[in-house]
């Protein structure tokens, strides 16, 4: 069976590729708005100071902020050297000529690459869009598991508390005891 496949760009034809790239920036936390800690009011009316569990990194105490990423996809010129047609049917492209086998070769799909730069530009902000979109999900994502967490560390404090109270209760009584041991004996 034989099937024709179309190839959008020429070689040696230069066109513009969304060309891929971030920044890393630190944010305030947007749960604890950079405070580090939340103040929780139980159903009793305590009030109890608790860790953000959204800016904490793991073994570690809250930061007060986030890590994200800033995408800044820019249209970049390509020029098609190569040509690699997939078993699927995507065209993609490489700038390394075919006689170089130095190193690998890194492709670029068709779908990233455009005659225009008007074209690339259009691309790459929806790109950069689609990236933010991705890291506020990602913040929201984890604003929610942090808030999950949230009940089961303050019942795990409250039961440590208790614990100790408990403790602190009995080791009273044992010094009791032996204090009224000893005040017999003298």
């Amino acid at each position: 069976m034989t099937g024709t496949v179309e190839i959008p760009f020429a070689i040696d034809q230069t066109v513009w590729h969304v060309g891929s790239g971030r920044r890393e920036e630190w944010v305030p936390c947007p749960d604890c708005a950079g405070e580090r800690r939340h103040h929780v009011r139980l159903g009793n009316g305590e009030e109890i100071t608790i860790w953000c569990e959204t800016c904490r990194r793991a073994g570690e105490t809250p930061s007060g902020r986030l890590l994200v990423w800033i995408g800044e996809h820019k249209p970049t010129e390509f020029v098609c050297r190569r040509v690699s047609i997939e078993w699927d049917g995507r065209v993609r492209y490489s700038e390394k000529p075919r006689d170089d086998e130095s190193s690998l070769t890194r492709y670029v799909g068709a779908e990233d690459l455009f005659d225009s730069f008007e074209a690339c530009v259009v691309a790459c902000g929806r790109r950069n869009r689609d990236r933010k979109q991705e890291e506020d999900d990602r913040i929201r994502r984890r604003a929610a598991s942090g808030k999950e967490t949230i009940p089961h560390t303050v019942h795990y404090w409250r039961r440590q508390i208790r614990q100790h109270r408990q403790n602190l209760e009995y080791a009273e009584r044992e010094l009791q005891i032996l204090k009224e041991k000893k005040d017999k004996h003298e």
